[in-house]
């Protein structure tokens, strides 16, 4: 047992606005990465996800690792654990 740190990983993000463009843009945006999402108009987006149905809603972020996972955080969490990286990078699947 001891102590240890997260490895620094580059993510993409995208926080969902609440609105029909924003949630129309992140399924898009997660059908391209081979992932299954949708909206239902009614301020949820459902991603599918290796466990289960990924509830998305206004605020959230929805962040794709360098696995190509997708995973939900509040803005609260998300700033918590995220900064900005220093560049853009395509994220791309490593095994």
């Amino acid at each position: 047992m001891g102590w240890y740190n997260t490895l620094p990983v580059t993510v993409e993000a995208h926080q969902w606005d609440g609105s029909k463009q924003g949630a129309l843009a992140i399924v898009d945006w997660v059908i391209s990465h081979g992932r299954s999402a949708r909206y239902h108009g009614v301020h949820e987006i459902y991603i599918d996800g290796d466990t289960g149905a990924l509830l998305v809603e206004e605020g959230d972020w929805i962040i794709r690792d360098n696995r190509g996972k997708f995973f939900i955080r509040t803005a609260e969490a998300f700033n918590e654990i995220y900064q900005p990286a220093a560049s853009q990078v395509e994220v791309t699947y490593q095994r």
